[in-house]
């Protein structure tokens, strides 16, 4: 798969416990081993703080209890304990200890106090005059996991180096042209979780070796902010926009109406249109690219547990390495003008040194890196070979470019070999994931129980588990929501805070139970939403809701009666039954008689809600000139699902003709007048004539809103009717009137 290089001084690659630092490679699990001339075995051999155990000591080649080399009797070694250990921590309970002559055992204890060492342990013969053997306990901080039988511990890697398309179509231009994108997949077989905060690269050249480390997950994701606000689309929108406001803004300024149209005109084309056709034909990439950085780039502290390979993504600058993509000699000028840089510091250190009488270890300390750098500069030299006067340029750190540094005003200048993969991975060097040490004093202290400051991911809920969708007023049960990085998250739900007890969320971070989840009978709403929330960050997500169809009971009597009125407020009917909360009420009159529908849905001046299992509603039949015989159809409505409809019948009251108007008695003869009847029942009414089919028009007859009032509009009788009368038959819901209207003469 490859390897990792490690820093001098601590040999081959070896995975780092937990909370350790690398460099602390002296608190890595040592195998207990006994001294040369040992002849116990204790078990067993490694204990951690807090642990309660039975320490079992055996005497090897002991055959029988008479042996002089075995312990003494169960009593003889409760009185006096035959085994010493070096230093404290240990806890032994002798009182408790067995002896079988050749073992030992005996409880122990180790504090929570006691330091991470090796305890030398000592035992004695039955008479106390010869020592048996010895043997090292250890006192560790964790204990070591099982690693593939045969294969020793290790940490393997492999790496490779994304095309510039690769790296562009996933994190965006921005990042390709200014970073090289790495895919590193690391195999961790060392018994340990390995912890890594960052990766690096070792790079050798001829008389000078540096490390350099990868860049951050923070800088790449503010390299795809900046793309969000300054890159090429989104200034072309921006400027869209605002020339359009600009336009907008002068219009008012306009020689007449006709140039203020125009720039209104053209402020909408630029600001609405251009900019509307523009955002959809050149989409905004840059939060698809910040979700695929959040999936696969290396944060600030991964850990990778024991047995397991982690794949992830990295990032180099380009800069660091286009000296390198250079040719041998450019590459040698370029290095050879940071050791004269280094070197004349060095003289002038050495300069200072000499004039003010130091010491004289220190000024040989000086000779001898004076000494070194010009040996790395020579090598280089020699390496390198003849310099051109453009390869000498490359020493003041002009390295030469493509198209000779013109015409990248949009871009950044690329080097010669930049894109080519191979020569990219050789600059590079070999991947490191330990720096260099450094020397810590006293005061800086490792604890092993520290927290990982990993950058914590926006928490994403990817469902319900098994689709559970809860009904309203069901029984309680258990709702899991899959998802991921929802370690340490907390639910809260501004729309039903007692719809369950507790969520609790599983050791891996995948899955957040809500125990008892319920929703309440009162609950209206088709979905219930949860805002999830880790570190500062939320995430909302929704469950949806089943409601119960509304069961419904009319309360109304088959037959209802119209009483006119001065304030004319309609029929009252009211609805009973059960989850109610929520629903639409809507129906229709339906006219008997001639088969005329017209629909309505309830507003607020028709329905009143008195709880969430009742409600009353008002039918405004005299408003919607409902006709006598009328059949009203009520539907209760509640999200897909509709209760069966119920019909109240409507009537009118008796149709009665009381008088004419103000007493008037028309003429014959006389010219074209209204003549108003007083009564009751005038609703949807038809008026005929048997004697004076003329005297009036049957399109022509209005009733007022009460149905109280009837009027003939252009009612005119002929001179032969003088002294008669006009017979009337009124017809209205099925009811009929007879009434005659007396005729007077002039």
């Amino acid at each position: 798969m490859g390897h990792i290089e490690m820093s001098p001084g601590l040999g081959r690659a070896q995975a780092i416990p937990y909370g350790l630092r690398a460099s602390l490679s002296a608190v890595l699990l040592l195998s207990v081993c006994t001294s040369a001339t040992a002849n116990i075995t204790v078990s067993p051999q490694s204990v951690q703080r807090k642990q309660s155990l039975t320490l079992v000591v055996q005497v090897d080649n002991c055959t029988k209890t008479s042996d002089p080399h075995a312990f003494d009797t169960t009593d003889a070694v409760r009185k006096a304990p035959p085994i010493s250990l070096s230093g404290s921590g240990i806890e032994l309970s002798w009182g408790s200890a067995v002896s079988t002559g050749c073992t030992l055992s005996v409880p122990a204890q180790v504090t929570e106090s006691a330091a991470f060492e090796d305890k030398v342990l000592i035992a004695y013969n039955k008479d106390k005059t010869e020592v048996l053997g010895t043997a090292k306990l250890q006192i560790i901080d964790i204990q070591s996991g099982p690693i593939p039988p045969g294969l020793a511990p290790q940490v393997d890697i492999i790496w490779n180096v994304l095309s510039d398309v690769g790296c562009k179509d996933q994190f965006g231009t921005r990042v390709s042209r200014h970073y090289y994108c790495l895919e590193v997949q690391i195999g961790n077989n060392s018994g340990y979780a390995l912890l890594i905060s960052g990766l690096g690269f070792m790079r050798h050249l001829p008389g000078l070796d540096y490390k350099e480390a990868t860049s951050t997950y923070a800088q790449i994701r503010s390299v795809l902010q900046r793309d969000q606000v300054i890159s090429g689309r989104n200034l072309t929108l921006r400027g869209l926009q605002g020339a359009g406001a600009v336009v907008a803004g002068f219009a008012p300024f306009a020689r007449n109406p006709f140039e203020r149209n125009r720039m209104i005109l053209w402020s909408s084309i630029m600001g609405g249109v251009l900019a509307g056709a523009w955002d959809s034909f050149a989409k905004d990439r840059t939060v698809l690219q910040m979700t695929n950085l959040d999936d696969s780039a290396l944060r600030d502290g991964k850990i990778i547990p024991n047995n397991s390979p982690v794949k992830f993504t990295v990032f180099a600058d380009r800069d660091s390495v286009k000296p390198l993509l250079a040719g041998p000699t450019c590459i040698a000028e370029y290095y050879g003008g940071l050791l004269d840089q280094e070197l004349a510091r060095v003289q002038a250190d050495l300069t200072l040194a000499t004039g003010l009488g130091w010491d004289e270890l220190k000024r040989m300390k000086l000779e001898r890196e004076r000494d070194r750098l010009r040996e790395s500069k020579a090598s280089l030299m020699r390496a390198g070979g003849q310099a051109s006067a453009q390869d000498r340029r490359c020493a003041e750190g002009r390295i030469p470019v493509k198209g000779g540094g013109k015409l990248h005003f949009l871009g950044r200048p690329q080097s010669l070999r930049e894109n080519d993969l191979i020569a990219v991975r050789q600059a590079l060097g070999s991947l490191v994931i330990v720096g260099d040490q450094i020397e810590y004093k006293q005061r800086l202290r490792v604890d092993s129980s520290a927290t990982v400051s990993e950058v914590t991911p926006l928490p994403q809920i990817a469902g319900v588990v098994d689709g559970i969708v809860p009904s309203q007023g069901g029984e309680p049960l258990d709702v899991k929501l899959s998802g991921r990085w929802l370690t340490g998250a907390t639910v809260l739900s501004p729309d039903c805070q007692k719809c369950y007890e507790t969520a609790k969320v599983n050791s891996t971070g995948t899955e957040i139970t809500l125990k008892g989840f319920k929703v309440p009978d009162d609950y209206v709403q088709s979905v219930v939403t949860l805002q999830v929330a880790t570190a500062g960050k939320m995430a909302e997500f929704i469950i949806p809701v089943k409601l119960h169809a509304p069961v419904v009971n009319v309360v109304a009597p088959a037959e209802v009666i119209i009483v006119p009125d001065a304030e004319n407020k309609g029929v009252g009917i009211t609805a009973t039954g059960a989850y109610l909360s929520g629903s639409t009420f809507s129906g229709k009159i339906t006219d008997t008689t001639s088969a005329t529908v017209k629909e309505w849905v309830f507003d607020e001046k028709h329905l009143r809600i008195a709880s969430p299992t009742s409600a009353e509603m008002v039918v405004d039949l005299t408003a919607r000139e409902s006709r006598a015989n009328s059949k009203v159809s009520i539907v209760v409505t509640k999200g897909s699902e509709s209760t069966k409809e119920v019909m109240v019948i409507l009537r009118p009251p008796a149709l009665t003709v009381l008088q004419v108007a103000d007493n008037h008695m028309p003429k014959a003869g006389d010219a074209a007048m209204d003549l108003s009847l007083i009564g009751a029942g005038f609703y949807g009414v038809t008026v005929t004539s048997s004697n004076c089919v003329t005297c009036f028009k049957a399109d022509a007859v209005k009733t007022s809103p009460d149905g109280k009032m009837l009027t003939l509009e252009k009612f005119s009788v002929p001179t032969s009717f003088a002294g008669q009368g006009v017979d009337l038959t009124i017809t209205a819901g099925g009811m009929t009137a007879k009434y005659t209207i007396k005729i007077g003469t002039k």
